[in-house]
């Protein structure tokens, strides 16, 4: 994927398969959309950053390492999209 930045698998699980369906769709849309437009120069940079502890996730037993703070998934999403674009406005 071009610009493409993953950084755990999308895991899927009994509690939340539809979630886990919509993520992988979402995947694939982008995937595509990635396709079509790598030739007019536009980078599509897809994120998927694995547990991040927020309301969804509150109450789930979580693995220590792997969960990550909501301010540092936005932390590195900025500084990847600061890394893959020429202008960022």
């Amino acid at each position: 994927m071009n610009g493409g930045v993953e950084t755990a698998p999308a895991i899927g699980r009994a509690a939340n398969y539809v979630y886990g369906a919509a993520k992988a769709g979402f995947a694939a849309f982008l995937s595509g959309l990635c396709g079509r437009l790598v030739a007019a120069g536009v980078r599509v940079v897809t994120i998927e950053p694995g547990f991040v502890r927020t309301r969804m996730t509150a109450g789930m037993d979580l693995p220590p390492l792997p969960a990550a703070e909501p301010d540092e998934v936005a932390g590195q999403v900025r500084l990847r999209a600061l890394a893959a674009a020429r202008i960022v406005r």
